[in-house]
């Protein structure tokens, strides 16, 4: 499975970036917090974004997520 790195220049602190990557036997996308995480939990785009919804205390909850949570819903494969 290829990794790849996907978070906004300032979008900080750092465990707050999130990393995708793409089975390449079934071209899944799968999301989480940390690369070890990615090959563990294989979380799928709807599972990873409706974690971060669950977070109540919006100190879990930076603008950054919610916008960069807003912008991938939107641009998710269908």
């Amino acid at each position: 499975m290829s990794t790849t790195l996907a978070h906004n220049p300032v979008c900080k602190p750092a465990h707050y970036q999130f990393y995708f990557g793409v089975s390449r036997r079934t071209a899944t996308r799968y999301y989480a917090t940390d690369k070890a995480a990615l090959g563990r939990c294989r979380l799928t785009y709807m599972d990873f974004f409706r974690r971060y919804d669950a977070f109540p205390d919006p100190q879990f909850r930076p603008k950054w997520i919610e916008t960069e949570c807003a912008k991938m819903r939107q641009n998710a494969p269908k």
